[in-house]
């Protein structure tokens, strides 16, 4: 599992969400096909609708089209946050900025 900060989820071109900060995993599904999901931390006054779709967008260059919606009961006492779970429509696009080490899949 991947760690992002600073994150930006996007409705068109219009920002909806910055400075996210969440995990990113994938799973290989056959030989052609990876399966990517992950969640990003909300505060109390931040909530995305059940299904909602988004475009994601990584600190690193990389973006995807998501399905989104928060987890219910997933509030952390101390700290007031909640999370978002989200599928990955499709695969990672972009490439990873110059200077940042490469990404690495899961399992290699």
């Amino acid at each position: 599992m991947e760690h992002f900060r600073n994150a930006k989820l996007m409705d068109g071109e219009q920002v909806v969400l910055d400075g996210l900060d969440g995990h990113l995993s994938s799973r290989v599904r056959s030989k052609t096909r990876t399966e990517w999901f992950g969640y990003f931390e909300l505060n109390e006054t931040q909530h995305i609708e059940p299904g909602s779709h988004y475009k994601l967008v990584l600190p690193d260059g990389r973006f995807a089209e998501i399905y989104a919606e928060d987890v219910q009961n997933s509030e952390s006492g101390a700290s007031h946050t909640h999370v978002a779970m989200f599928y990955v429509a499709g695969d990672l696009h972009g490439k990873v900025r110059a200077g940042l080490a490469p990404y690495r899949a899961l399992g290699t």
